[in-house]
């Protein structure tokens, strides 16, 4: 009798709990935090970060090197944002390396 592949259809569930007062983002899997970041940027002037009470945005696109329609580099290239994350279409609002 042939042994059958052992298969999994357990889903990870994830999420990224961003705190703008504590300046953490927390990445969760299964609820259990896997990674804390303290070190990161926000908005700026005339682009803040939006701000939910206990709100939710889920991600609408993934792109592994996104290039910037709004801000430049130093070289006056459109800036890189590498593994971006959108959360809205069309309002400029992701998360990015």
């Amino acid at each position: 009798m042939a042994e059958q592949a052992a298969t999994s259809t357990q889903v990870t569930k994830r999420k990224i709990v961003v705190s703008l007062p504590k300046h953490t983002i927390t990445v969760f899997e299964d609820d259990n935090p896997v990674r804390t970041i303290a070190s990161f940027s926000t908005g700026r002037q005339g682009h803040l970060t939006p701000l939910l009470d206990h709100g939710k945005l889920d991600p609408k696109r993934r792109e592994l090197m996104h290039y910037s329609h709004t801000y430049k580099d130093s070289h006056g290239k459109p800036a890189a944002m590498p593994y971006a994350l959108f959360f809205d279409h069309g309002s400029g609002c992701a998360f990015h390396a």
